[in-house]
């Protein structure tokens, strides 16, 4: 596939036929996980509008102090140490 392909949604498509959804925060990367990535691929509006609601984030407030966001920088902290370290 990736000798064939340079389409990275494409990629990722067929990653996820082969070992499954795996999590999205956390260590565990092939079995059913905690969000269903098929449905990035049935409504991809919905992944350019979270994308742009987390660039819209980070800009405004990259180290996710603002009040409004700490519960955010909780979990992202809580789920995937260092994640944040930029």
């Amino acid at each position: 596939m990736l000798a064939e392909c340079y389409d990275g949604f494409e990629i990722a498509r067929n990653d996820l036929e082969i070992r499954g959804q795996g999590e999205l925060m956390g260590p565990k990367q092939a079995g059913s996980g905690e969000l269903e990535f098929s449905e990035m691929f049935r409504e991809p509006e919905l992944l350019l509008t979270a994308k742009n609601e987390a660039d819209r984030i980070l800009d405004s407030d990259p180290e996710l102090s603002n009040p409004e966001n700490r519960t955010l920088k909780h979990i992202i902290q809580t789920e995937s140490p260092g994640m944040l370290d930029f």
